[in-house]
């Protein structure tokens, strides 16, 4: 419960400070860019979801089970929008040129590992000790 905080301390610390500290940092100036409204929200967006990774994720997960399939649904429409995005992004600004994007964690979780000639021959020992395991 530790991790709980009031709708007034949230909205009076936390966020104004985030959203101090992006204004400072020259992420965005109102008077330059025209999407100043797009980077505020990227801040918004980064503080969600800090705050809720921050949860216990057995709490949370005993919430979505009991009937809150809808914050599932939600997460999932949000996190294809903002991978969008990023692509968009990526393709426009990345790869050679100049920006190096950041990992999906989709793409570390599904890629095998390469195979080389010493993996495959480390393959090709196990099978042998099974074989022999098996006689």
């Amino acid at each position: 419960m530790a991790n709980i905080i009031s709708f007034d301390d949230f909205t009076k610390d936390q966020y104004d400070q985030e959203i101090e500290q992006v204004e400072e940092s020259n992420m965005f100036e109102a008077d330059k860019e025209d999407h100043y409204m797009f980077f505020q929200n990227l801040v918004s967006i980064k503080h969600y979801i800090d705050e809720i990774s921050s949860y216990n994720p057995d709490q949370v997960d005993a919430l979505l089970k009991d009937g809150h399939d809808w914050a599932c649904d939600h997460i999932t429409t949000s996190k294809d929008d903002i991978q969008e995005i990023a692509e968009w992004l990526r393709g426009e600004l990345g790869e050679g040129k100049g920006v190096q994007p950041i990992p999906s964690p989709e793409s570390s979780e599904t890629e095998e590992p390469e195979e080389t000639d010493d993996t495959r021959k480390g393959d090709a020992e196990e099978e042998e000790e099974e074989d022999k395991d098996n006689d």
